[in-house]
């Protein structure tokens, strides 16, 4: 391989590089406007995640209380 199609190639690979990052940067530009117009979607998600978390730990809890209460009786 010549030292001419070597840097052809780097070339090559290094605009792809930066189209990808181009298209990267374009979606997160999007992204941040969507989320900036609909903020309280987070805000909502946030809260069903706080949930969710909730509902694990009462049901860790739960558990818990039930394997003590097999074990002491």
């Amino acid at each position: 391989m010549s030292p001419r199609s070597r840097r052809r190639e780097s070339d090559d690979d290094l605009l792809v590089t930066l189209g990808g990052l181009a298209i990267v940067g374009l979606v997160l530009v999007k992204v941040g406007q969507w989320v900036w117009a609909h903020w309280w979607v987070l805000v909502v998600l946030g809260l069903l995640g706080l949930l969710a978390l909730a509902g694990c730990a009462y049901r860790q809890v739960d558990q818990m209380r039930s394997a003590q209460l097999t074990v002491g009786a």
